[in-house]
């Protein structure tokens, strides 16, 4: 990139001028980003000369300083440019005469040895034949198609007695990765907590497409950017707003007159007087010369929402009739990094100042109050030499194995099990459809939306400790969940979630088996998942696939799932089944998922496919089977073309993310993955749901379990970025877990759980571990001190 053009500032008070010349680059690159030029004042004297690059730094120095430097610096560029120029002559002499050597030759080869006639052969130079001309570009280093950028030279030649004007910050790391952005751009779209509360609903901030490209969500950006533009092209003209005067007057576009708030500006600037502002102002809107803006003010005072820029009052509290003391109260600044703070509602609490503005953004807009950050991001884990740990484990479970705290995540095991209920709107859609096979295809899309959060959480949970709780209540989704650890040897945690209304319940026992295969760790497994819907009198049972984390030892970790699922509804005989395939040798069958649903006399009657990382799909089996064997062709003869490249001995590379999911025509969408927050790629990979799962709410101790998992110590610790910290944490717990444990075996004593018992599954009659109740009367008398 390079500017051209020439950049004048004036003082219109004294007259003095500065003219600053960007220059382009030249033919070989010599100018590449410089700007020079001086100031003078109204009498035409040159005070000084500027000069620099914008990509680098500026500096000022005296005129005849520079051009006493710039007369010496010439001298030595003439005899250099001589030699260069010399150089040139005889390399481009000697281009000509190779050139016409070989029309020579070609001319006697041609004729048979006989005499050549004594016609000049056509030069390139003089009759412009583009091959040989352009062999000659190529021998000399150049490209015909392409204006190269020119090598950059050095860095600023600083002349002797020249002052800093200015010197550019350093981009922060990875800038390169990230769209070259600076310290400051990085932060221009970050949404902090609480300002969707202060925030106009026009900010840019809110524009889903931005949002989506700045989280690698390109096609979700794309349908968002075609989407708004089509919102925009309506008769209404999405963020235009205009405003009528009186009869007889012109329309005017926007708001009031800038002027009106200059008072307000000077004093945010100069600190003026308070009294001094209200009273300027209010004379300002009195005395107007502007009858038209006067009967603005009025007229949205009385017919529509007018939001005053500087106090950030609504229209019946804008400054036409307002008291001193509320405008004081409203333009006070708090001095807190230089930020001004309006007085605004909170969006979840009632109309806000900007109540009026158009949503332009979202068809839709819901309030959340989602937390979309941690308290610090996640620590680097390149540091830490796993080899020495793992190399003695080979084919074995790791259960037992102490790994070091880096490679953690901020939550234990009950809350990561607790993300299964992140897209719970599946179970209540399932409750109100009337036909099973439906009803089947929604719970097959939660059950596959259940492992989704897993996508790049490379992170370990923490063991969760022997007696270690954890709840969750959504109102606003309809359920509430109990989960304990309770067995530690083998680990296996249950859970209990059910309706607040009574209409489904969702349980389960889980006991993971991690084994480590040199390059990579597998969880196997173990533990049968069951819902019931009771408004249908259904169960459904289900296991979840294999996972894999590769790389464990060299390389970028990743993650793919695998293995066969089976749901099957124990009332009706439906079945679905569901292939979490493996990603193959080239990679091909990443992430994806194919499976159908059959009723009890094993007719299908749908197929699902997708991606557990992006979505899911249902289509009829023929029209699937004829779009595969029409996709099926196309492969074949693209295969044969194909080449399988080079692999890599020491890394598992994770294949190269192919296209999404291409959709079946006639296909129905059954599930479609959230976007994660800002930022998630620091913050462990988390996704919205999981980044508030150990928030521990204002009031929330009083009512939690002394044994809930947000208390946990070495948790909280990481969550903050105190590593060392959380490392002690979690040595001391463990050791409290051992010294209890051995304390029982010396008094023969067995645990006891306290809010599920082994049992009986009704519906796979294998033992499970069964919610016992009695949590949710809160009391919790007895629990054990294991924190």
């Amino acid at each position: 990139m390079e500017t051209n053009k020439s950049s004048l500032q004036t003082n219109y008070h004294t007259g003095d001028k500065c003219v600053l010349n960007f220059k382009p680059c030249g033919m070989f690159g010599k100018e590449l980003h410089k700007v020079e030029g001086y100031i003078q004042d109204k009498s035409k004297k040159k005070h000084c000369v500027i000069y620099g690059k914008w990509t680098e730094c500026m500096w000022s120095v005296d005129p005849q300083t520079y051009e006493a430097h710039k007369k010496s610096e010439k001298k030595g560029d003439n005899k250099k440019s001589k030699n260069n120029q010399n150089k040139a002559a005889k390399t481009h002499i000697k281009n000509i005469l190779h050139c016409y050597k070989k029309k020579i030759k070609e001319a006697k080869s041609s004729s048979g040895g006989d005499e050549v006639k004594k016609e000049k052969p056509q030069l390139p130079y003089l009759k412009g034949e583009a091959a040989e001309r352009a062999d000659t570009r190529r021998a000399a280093g150049a490209d015909d198609d392409a204006d190269d950028m020119p090598e950059v030279q050095e860095t600023v030649a600083v002349v002797p007695g020249s002052v800093l004007l200015w010197r550019i910050d350093s981009r922060p790391p990875h800038s390169s990765t990230m769209y070259n952005f600076t310290n400051f751009a990085m932060a221009l779209n970050e949404l902090e907590p609480g300002m969707e509360a202060v925030l106009a609903p026009t900010d840019c901030r809110f524009r889903p497409d931005i949002r989506a490209m700045e989280n690698g969500n390109i096609d979700e950006a794309s349908k968002e950017k075609e989407r708004l533009e089509e919102t925009e092209s309506s008769s209404e003209r999405g963020i235009r707003m205009k405003r009528t005067g009186p009869p007889g007057t012109k329309k005017t576009e926007g708001l009031v007159d800038i002027g009106f708030f200059a008072s307000a500006r000077a004093w945010l600037l100069k600190d003026l007087d308070i009294d001094v502002l209200v009273k300027e102002i209010k004379d300002h809107v009195l005395k107007s010369s502007s009858a038209q803006t006067f009967y603005q003010l009025q007229k949205m005072n009385n017919e529509d929402e007018f939001y005053d820029a500087v106090t950030g009052l609504d229209s019946d509290e804008s400054c036409e009739g307002v008291s001193e003391a509320s405008f004081k109260d409203a333009v006070v600044s708090q001095k807190n990094n230089g930020r001004f703070h309006r007085r605004t509602a909170s969006r979840n609490t009632g109309t806000t100042a900007f109540s009026s503005c158009q949503r332009i953004y979202t068809p839709d807009q819901t309030d959340t109050d989602s937390v979309t950050s941690l308290p610090a991001p996640m620590y680097a884990r390149n540091t830490i030499s796993v080899w020495s740990i793992l190399k003695k484990c080979i084919g074995l479970e790791l259960s037992k194995i102490t790994m070091p705290i880096a490679f953690n995540e901020p939550l234990s095991f009950l809350q990561r099990i607790t993300e299964y209920m992140e897209h719970t709107y599946l179970i209540n859609k399932a409750c109100v459809l009337p036909d099973s096979i439906e009803r089947m295809q929604a719970v097959a899309a939660f059950a596959v939306s259940a492992v989704a959060s897993q996508w790049d959480r490379t992170g370990k949970p923490f063991n969760p400790l022997l007696g270690e709780t954890y709840e969750l209540v959504r109102e606003e989704q309809g359920y509430r969940l109990i989960s304990e650890q309770v067995s530690h040897h083998p680990p296996i945690s249950a859970f209990h979630a059910e309706s607040l209304t009574g209409d489904f319940v969702f349980h389960g026992s889980i006991y993971p088996k991690l084994k480590y295969w040199g390059k990579s760790v597998e969880a196997e497994p173990r533990g049968t998942i069951t819902l019931e819907l009771l408004r249908h009198n259904e169960a459904y049972t289900w296991s979840n696939p294999y996972c894999c984390v590769h790389n464990i030892i060299l390389g970028k970790l990743w993650i793919e799932q695998y293995g066969t699922v089976e749901i099957i509804n124990h009332n009706t005989g439906d079945k679905c089944v569901l292939n979490f395939k493996p990603c193959g040798m080239f990679g091909k069958e990443l992430h994806k998922v194919e499976g159908y649903i059959q009723d009890k006399s094993k007719k299908k009657h749908c197929v699902i496919y997708g991606k557990w990382t992006e979505c899911m799909w249902s289509v009829d089996p023929q029209t699937y089977e004829a779009h595969k064997k029409s996709e099926k062709k196309g492969d074949n003869k693209k295969s044969k073309n194909d080449e399988p490249q080079g692999a890599d001995d020491d890394a598992d590379d994770m294949p190269e993310v192919q296209e999404t999911v291409a959709v079946v025509p006639g296909s129905v969408l059954l599930w479609r993955i959230d976007s994660r927050p800002p930022h998630s790629s620091t913050m462990y990979n988390f996704t919205n749901f999981a980044m508030a799962l150990n928030e521990l709410e204002p009031g929330m101790e009083a009512v939690l379990a002394p044994t809930d998992c947000r208390f946990r110590p070495d948790i909280r610790a990481m969550e903050n970025g105190n590593i060392d910290e959380a490392s002690k944490e979690k040595e001391r717990l463990e050791e409290k877990q051992r010294a209890a444990r051995k304390e029982r075996n010396k008094n023969e004593e067995d645990w006891s759980t306290r809010w599920f018992q082994m049992g009986t599954n009704p519906y796979t009659n294998r033992e499970d571990w069964i919610y016992s109740g009695g949590y949710f009367n809160r009391n919790y008398q007895d629990l054990p001190d294991i924190y």
